[in-house]
């Protein structure tokens, strides 16, 4: 089932900021038009906006402020390319898995404290969504394009949004990598806190090294496949 823009736009303003009430209708000569349907503070308002603002340009979207209202018009070369600039940045931020299991440790440990009863399932569910959404935040960003057609008649904006779907294919794979990263990091860290004993530097230091020596052995386990394939 296809997506279209309503849709997506509506997951964005639920995901930006969830407890902001707002009416998303679409406009007659085609975009959407964002309304608050609720009371808030010119602050909150405008914290809301801007954030939701900020993600609906990075889809690739041209959008106006208009007083209380937002206008999203549809595709836009500048903020594709702006797209792509962020996907790139992300790719080489995305480099190490070893940040990763440095970000999975501390989120662990943070949340063993608030929830020492938790079992290592519990505690992997949740902290695997931190992870994805406050670290890797891409994944969500992703998602919430599921089903939406990227094309446009100008051929050079549609080439640009077909290079966004490519990125953005290496951006979920490398990000599935990541997740897996993540995984090993919560349960080297929650063995060091719930089975050892250990909290503080010493238990992250040693989570994370585990994390690492095994991102090193799978490294170096590739290699050699690599390399015989590159000189059959």
């Amino acid at each position: 089932m296809s997506t279209d823009m309503t849709q997506v736009v509506r997951r964005i303003c639920a995901r930006v900021a969830p407890a902001v009430d707002v009416e998303i209708s679409p406009l007659a000569y085609g975009g959407v038009r964002i309304e608050p349907a609720g009371e808030l503070g010119d602050t909150q308002q405008w914290i809301a906006d801007h954030q939701i603002m900020r993600e609906l340009m990075l889809v690739g979207w041209a959008v106006e402020s208009e007083k209380t209202r937002l206008m999203v018009l549809g595709w836009s070369a500048v903020q594709v390319q702006h797209r792509l600039r962020m996907l790139r940045i992300s790719l080489e931020g995305l480099q190490s898995g070893e940040r990763t299991a440095v970000a999975a440790a501390a989120a662990t440990e943070e949340h063993y404290r608030a929830h020492r009863e938790a079992s290592l399932d519990e505690t992997l569910a949740a902290v695997v969504a931190d992870i994805e959404r406050d670290h890797l935040r891409w994944p969500a960003r992703l998602a919430d394009l599921d089903g939406l057609e990227r094309s446009a008649d100008l051929p050079s904006l549609n080439r640009l949004l077909q290079r966004s779907v490519e990125l953005e294919n290496t951006v979920r794979r490398i990000c599935d990598g990541h997740m897996q990263v993540a995984a090993d990091g919560i349960r080297a860290m929650w063995k060091q806190l719930a089975e050892h004993g250990r909290s503080g530097d010493e238990a992250r230091e040693t989570a994370v090294e585990q994390v690492r020596q095994a991102l090193l052995a799978a490294r170096a386990a590739s290699e050699p496949a690599a390399t015989a394939v590159t000189h059959r």
